[in-house]
């Protein structure tokens, strides 16, 4: 029928038009250059072919003569999922397409647009209709306009921006799980928005927001988001012009944030602050369970910026602004280093309330933990460890000496490897447990020495008896 319908008009039949072995359930026709005229014969047919799961039709010169009747057709195809419409120009026709994605018939699961001419306006309609649809979990936005009204907005506040309007629509769709933004101009409020949106949203698990322009406070307002939110496993802020202090709130972050696997932070200026804070959160949060990958390629890592937080050197006198993630992060560090650091301790603590302008004086003091810090502080209680792995080691080595099959004394053991920051294996457990209780006297010292030496021997892997070798 097709074929026919292509005759009719004059237009040449190509073999192109054949459906691959690959995909049997899909129309390719990307970047093919077909034209209007092809587009609009496939229309007329589309509706004899209820079986097509994909229809994609990238980069062939449409306009609204093809697109219109196209949209027309495709929300009569039950079996539709995937439809890529990028790289054509799209204007009035958009409206079939937002009426039929506001239906809660719609099928299509996976929605294209790279390139597709959508400036602030189409991006807004277009988000209206996706705070509706229920089936759309992959978008692909990038390359287009959204954010050129941007400047127009500090003139008329009333103007809802593209950026906007997508922040918006992610506090309440609950099927989105896949948007690229990336290549556009979304800056300013706008990604201030879209950063605060993401704590409301707990659908997004990537989300592609590079060569943009979110610098530095949009980005600490993600950085903040991600303490909150529960879903997102991917984020891309490569090329974005991120700070040092947004990069140090984002590192801060994963202290609370346990699902993100993949931070790319390419091309942007972190400075030394940064990467520091970036490099501690990877260590830190690396583990068996939890591959975490942070990727900082062509960055500036050498800028050094003195007015930023140092966490090696402290003292000094701090102004913070409270509705800043920068200066909350700021804090929670100079309250976390108050409390586990023995010569850390805060002089003077003065809060200031710029509506009423008072200023009120706060007293802080330590004191006895409670519920979970309390067992976490146990936890971390090296000496405490040290005196119950002692007396358990002790009773070990004056009732059995070397021989010896007991969890109790690998458990003791455990939890004071553990209070160290250690992890060793119960092989490497029980060798050091065979050489202390060799003697029959434990003593704390002879424990913490044995402790000492296997670890030095465990990054000895040269067996040059020393750390730093000319």
């Amino acid at each position: 029928v097709l074929l026919k319908r292509l005759m009719d008009r004059g237009q040449l039949t190509l073999p192109l038009l054949m459906r691959k072995a690959t995909k049997p359930k899909a129309l390719d026709f990307n970047n093919k250059g077909l034209g209007d005229n092809s587009i609009k014969a496939l229309a007329e047919v589309l509706a004899t072919l209820p079986l097509v799961e994909e229809l994609l039709v990238a980069n062939n010169r449409l306009t609204d003569d093809s697109l219109a009747p196209l949209f027309k057709s495709v929300a009569a195809m039950p079996s539709l999922t995937s439809l890529d419409l990028s790289r054509n120009k799209i204007d009035d026709s958009s409206e079939i397409l937002m009426a039929y994605l506001r239906r809660p018939s719609c099928t299509i699961r996976r929605l294209v647009l790279i390139e597709a001419d959508i400036d602030d306006d189409e991006c807004v309609v277009l988000m209206e209709a996706l705070s509706v649809n229920s089936s759309i979990d992959y978008l692909n936005l990038s390359h287009n306009l959204i954010g050129d009204n941007e400047n127009l907005n500090i003139v008329r506040p009333d103007l809802v921006t593209g950026g906007e309007a997508i922040a918006e629509m992610l506090t309440v769709n609950l099927r989105l799980k896949h948007l690229d933004l990336s290549w556009n101009k979304i800056r300013m409020d706008s990604a201030t928005q879209i950063g605060e949106a993401l704590k409301l949203n707990h659908s997004l698990q990537t989300l592609v927001l590079k060569h943009n322009a979110f610098a530095n406070i949009p980005s600490q307002k993600v950085g903040d988001a991600l303490c909150e939110n529960k879903s997102l496993t991917m984020l891309d802020l490569s090329f974005n012009a991120v700070a040092p202090p947004a990069a140090m709130v984002l590192a801060n972050s994963f202290k609370f944030n346990e699902t993100l696997t993949l931070l790319n932070l390419d091309g942007n200026r972190l400075g030394e602050a940064g990467s520091e804070f970036l490099l501690g959160a990877l260590r830190r949060c690396q583990t068996a369970d939890r591959k975490l990958r942070i990727t900082m390629n062509n960055c500036d890592i050498d800028f050094v910026d003195k007015s930023l937080f140092n966490t090696l050197d402290p003292t000094g006198h701090y102004q913070l602004d409270m509705s800043m993630p920068y200066a909350r992060m700021v804090l929670s560090e100079l309250i976390r280093m108050s409390n586990e650091r023995g010569g850390c301790r805060f002089s003077d603590v003065v809060l200031f309330d710029k509506e009423t302008k008072s200023r009120r004086v706060l007293t802080i003091s330590r004191g006895p933990a409670t519920g979970e810090q309390k067992a976490l502080d146990d936890e971390k209680d090296w000496e405490k460890h040290l005196a119950k792995a002692v007396a358990t080691l002790s009773k070990i080595a004056k009732l059995r000496g070397g021989d010896f099959d007991d969890d109790e004394v690998v458990s003791a053991m455990r939890k004071l490897f553990n209070s160290l920051d250690l992890s060793p294996s119960d092989r490497t457990i029980r060798n050091v447990i065979e050489v202390v209780i060799d003697d029959g006297v434990v003593t704390p010292d002879e424990v913490l020495n044995n402790i000492f030496v296997f670890g030095f021997r465990t990054v000895d892997r040269d067996r040059s008896g020393s750390v730093d070798v000319d």
